[in-house]
Order: structure tokens, then C-alpha cells, then sequence
């Protein structure tokens, strides 16, 4: 697993709990994963596979400001996700939906550029919260940490604790070799 660390100390807990998240998403069917996998969707409680999130233009310029963290990230959009206790994310692949439109509309060039997925803690770990990519779990992150998250990698979230966690997902087409 890719682990980075960016320095984002103009980021407050207050910022984070004074944000306005615009849609609540229902990730029961994780983008598809399940009937990929030929199996049933499982009988998870109703409100638990659940997460808040606000997308690009309806994010504060503090978001925008730490987007600029990665350069070498090409044709950029940005999702801040926020996790009640007791919620998660289950296991799937990122879609990317957002990115691929935006490129798509613009007629930006990615040729010799593959999709990569930034997913940065927006604070330290806290208890009960959890990341797991590929069977790796990363239990020890501090405000800042990222990691990058291929497309083809199955990864899952949960909040298993009593505070609300965020993350920050910065998407964009890269080369490889600009990867930092």
C-alpha cells in the first residue's frame, strides 16, 4: 500500500464539523461489486452502509487549497466523505464516475495517464475507525496520511467508534512515474 503525508494544518476540527455535507449516499451495493461477485447483496441494517459527502463546487476553498497539495495529479475533483458511528463503505472497486465525466466533457487528453484515487485522513485515527485495501488494513494513520487507491483495488471503511470520521478523495489521471 501506497503512504504519503501531506502537511494540511490549515484544515481545523471546527472546518470539519462546520461542513455542509450535500448528499447522503446509500453504498449498500457497493458500485456494482456484489453482482461481480454473483453473490446477493447482504442484509446489512438499513441505516448502516451509509455515508454524507460534498462534491467540488459545493466544497469551502479549503478544500480546493489542499487539492493543490498534489500537482501531478491531472484534472482533479474532490469528494470529503463523512462517517457516522456505526457506518461504513463495504467492500468495492471505485467507479471513478465523476472523473471520467469530467474529462470526458472537457476533451481533456489522458493518453499514457492511468485514474488514481487520493484518500487522505482529515484527522488521526481515531478508535473504531478502520481502512482496508487489498487485505491491508491501516490502523495507525495520522491527519494528513494518504494513500493512493487504484481502481482495480477492493478496499472498505467503517466507523466502528464513537466520533464522526472524514476523509478527503482527490481523483485525477496521473503517469505513473509522477506519482509522489
Amino acid at each position: 500500500m501506497h503512504k504519503g503525508n501531506v502537511d494540511i494544518s490549515h484544515i481545523t476540527g471546527e472546518m470539519l464539523y462546520r461542513l455542509k455535507f450535500t448528499q447522503h449516499t446509500n453504498t449498500v451495493y457497493s458500485a456494482g461489486f456484489w453482482d461481480k461477485l454473483g453473490v446477493p447483496v447482504p442484509d446489512y441494517p438499513h441505516d448502516a452502509p451509509w455515508v454524507w459527502q460534498v462534491f467540488e463546487d459545493d466544497c469551502p476553498p479549503w478544500v480546493e487549497q489542499t487539492k493543490t497539495l498534489f500537482p501531478w495529479l491531472k484534472y482533479s475533483v474532490v469528494t470529503v466523505n463523512k462517517l457516522m458511528p456505526g457506518c461504513f463503505i463495504g467492500p468495492h472497486n471505485d467507479t471513478l464516475y465523476k472523473l471520467k465525466k469530467k474529462v470526458k466533457d472537457e476533451g481533456h487528453e489522458t493518453e499514457e495517464m492511468e485514474a488514481y484515487r487520493i484518500n487522505m485522513f482529515l484527522q488521526d485515527r481515531l478508535m473504531g475507525h478502520y481502512f482496508e485495501m487489498d487485505g491491508d488494513t491501516w490502523l495507525d494513520y495520522k491527519r494528513g496520511d494518504y494513500t493512493i487507491i487504484d481502481p482495480n483495488k477492493i478496499h472498505l471503511v467503517a466507523n466502528l467508534g464513537y466520533q464522526q470520521r472524514f476523509t478527503m478523495q482527490i481523483t485525477g489521471y496521473a503517469k505513473k512515474e509522477d506519482i509522489q
